[in-house]
């Protein structure tokens, strides 16, 4: 018996119901493909299909060629400024030194240095 999987498609520029048939009949008419469901609120297809004989790029084709896009899952990278260049470096320095500083008071204080030193100064 052949293994069948299933996989959610994202698809984008789906407008109506009629948008949803042409990406559910693309999809069918792959071989391999078992059933085809697509829900416009969730923009995706959800595929049942046989690994063997169907892949996510012959999918995307037949969506691409059908009008509709595939959008990739590409993590969004932060713009980048010549101030939050210049900032990063700065304010990584200005947190190591200022926590250091409140090392050296918080063990000073358990340590009793600070009772010494007092008493030493006049």
């Amino acid at each position: 018996m052949p293994e069948i999987k299933t996989l959610d498609l994202p698809v984008a520029g789906m407008d109506c119901a009629e948008c949803t048939q042409h990406v559910q009949h693309a999809l069918a008419a792959l071989p391999g493909v078992v059933s085809v469901s697509v829900s416009l609120a969730a923009e995706k297809a959800t595929v049942r299909f046989d690994p063997r004989l169907a892949d996510l790029a012959a999918m995307r084709k037949a969506v691409e060629a059908a009008g509709y896009a595939v959008p990739t899952a590409e993590a969004p990278t932060p713009p980048s400024s010549p101030l939050a260049d210049f900032a990063r470096p700065v304010l990584t320095v200005f947190g190591i030194v200022f926590g250091a500083v409140l090392f050296i008071v918080v063990v000073g204080e358990w340590l009793g240095l600070f009772e010494e030193i007092t008493g030493r100064v006049p």
